[in-house]
């Protein structure tokens, strides 16, 4: 008897404390602010990894390039006419390894913001939280630090590239609660979309999500079939062996550098890959001997030990084809003056064949953006990506009611024709009751993945409906 009333007093326990969380939510959902200043509840939102294929490299087949990973996240927010910290600076080292989603909510008034983000420095954390004014953050910002020099094979499921956003002049407006908060959605002119800094003035559109640049660039050579066999060799020389997450306003004058390295292929491709930091210089020439320093190149040998020395430059067209390359980079070629900065969120791409010779096509194009996007609902995720995976997740630990019901509509389904739903979470009556009732479940560490099918729906097209403890909270359309 004993037992049992041991075990009666622990579910009662549970369920109490799971109680208080449903007093929050409805709390929160219907708040009176008469008689006060309004309040804003901003969403900002971030995944650990994106899962939409449209937003890593076009050579990231497999699901295991970690380019667009992101581990820790910082955001400190400042009024747009002062140099004070509103709040207090936000940071999370635990974002997991790519799987599960993460969501805050911040608590604002009606006014212009600016917004800094901070990306995969978790060893930043005591720093960013103790920043007190703009002056500060700035400074951290611009400061150099040394890149890891594992990044420079690859990042992993376990330490991503250092990235940074800052948004300024945000308009934020009233609205919102903590049951559904307003999704944060920064605007800036177009002509931003690369810049780490980018401030809205009169014209503008919404983002839908955070939109992060790396510090570093990333080079790609591909060998076709025959000359990929005449390979003995591919290293890079003269990497920076420092970055700063914001771009330095002075060339270095006196860079560190890292070790040259070696490059290997992707395991059963012809296609190698090496990722630099920015790296910013005067106007040097390259020379035919010496070590070229400050302007990074890659070095080609082949099996009969011909090498064949790579500057990388940056241009303003797209491509140079060919013989030209080598003489344009080389500065060989009087009617070209190159320009050997490396930019940071650049993709640096080369397509080399050896025969007789060398030839290289070469391209260059912004590298894809981080991009962040989901629906936040309180203390849950819902993700979509353009294949029509979803994946739900916990943001909140032991809440209840917490039933999500994912309703496929207007002619789509899951697995099977006429598999309209799934549900994720429980409700307050499955406590001790529902046999997949799982206290692991209600953790944030708790996530699960579905799949619909919207083939033959026309765009526009309502398709999933989310309903929260039976309440319809979103609407998807394709």
């Amino acid at each position: 008897m004993i037992k049992f009333t041991k075990i009666y007093i622990a579910v009662a326990f549970l369920f109490l404390s799971l109680l208080g969380c449903e007093k929050l939510i409805f709390d929160g959902a219907i708040e009176d602010t008469s008689g006060s200043e309004p309040k804003v509840y901003l969403s900002v939102t971030t995944r650990a990894a994106q899962s939409n294929r449209g937003f890593r490299s076009s050579i990231n087949t497999t699901g295991t390039n970690f380019e667009d990973h992101v581990h820790s996240l910082a955001m400190v927010i400042f009024e747009s006419e002062s140099d004070n910290v509103v709040g207090e600076p936000y940071f999370n080292s635990n974002l997991g390894s790519g799987v599960a989603t993460h969501a805050f909510t911040v608590e604002m008034k009606p006014g212009n913001y600016d917004f800094y983000f901070i990306a995969n420095v978790p060893e930043l954390e005591t720093t960013i939280k103790n920043i007190s004014n703009r002056a500060s953050l700035a400074s951290l910002m611009n400061s150099l630090r040394t890149l890891d020099g594992n990044l420079y094979k690859s990042a992993t499921s376990s330490k991503g590239f250092p990235m940074a956003r800052i948004y300024m002049n945000q308009k934020v407006e009233a609205g919102g609660t903590v049951y559904q908060p307003l999704p944060f959605k920064p605007k800036f002119n177009a002509t931003d979309i690369q810049n780490v800094t980018t401030t809205y003035d009169t014209s503008g559109a919404d983002r839908e999500y955070v939109e992060l640049i790396r510090v570093v660039a990333k080079l790609e050579i591909n060998f076709d079939e025959i000359s990929a066999g005449m390979v003995k060799e591919v290293k890079y020389h003269n990497a920076f062996g420092e970055y700063s997450l914001t771009p330095q306003t002075l060339t270095i004058t006196s860079p560190i550098y890292a070790v040259d390295s070696k490059i290997e292929p992707i395991a059963g491709t012809n296609t190698y890959l090496y990722y630099i930091p920015e790296a910013l210089m005067t106007i040097p020439t390259w020379s035919t001997t010496g070590d070229n320093k400050p302007i990074n190149y890659f070095s080609i040998t082949t099996n009969g030990d011909d090498i064949y020395n790579v500057p990388i430059i940056t241009t303003s067209s797209d491509i140079i084809y060919s013989e030209n390359y080598l003489a344009k980079a080389t500065g060989t070629d009087p009617s070209f003056i190159p320009d050997y900065n490396i930019y940071r969120n650049h993709h640096y791409k080369f397509t080399v064949k050896i025969h007789q010779g060398i030839e290289i096509l070469y391209t260059i194009n912004p590298w894809n953006l981080v991009k962040k996007q989901l629906f936040m609902g309180y203390g849950y995720n819902v993700e979509i990506d353009e294949e029509g995976n979803i994946t739900v997740s916990n943001t909140i630990d032991d809440c209840l009611p917490h039933k999500i019901s994912l309703e496929a509509i207007g002619g789509a389904h899951f697995d099977i024709e006429g598999d309209n739903e799934r549900v994720f979470g429980f409700s307050t009556d499955d406590l001790g009751v529902e046999p997949s009732f799982d206290p692991a479940k209600l953790k944030t560490t708790y996530f699960e993945e579905y799949a619909i099918n919207t083939e033959g729906l026309a765009i526009g097209t309502p398709y999933l409906n989310i309903h929260y403890n039976g309440v319809l909270v979103k609407t998807f359309t394709k």
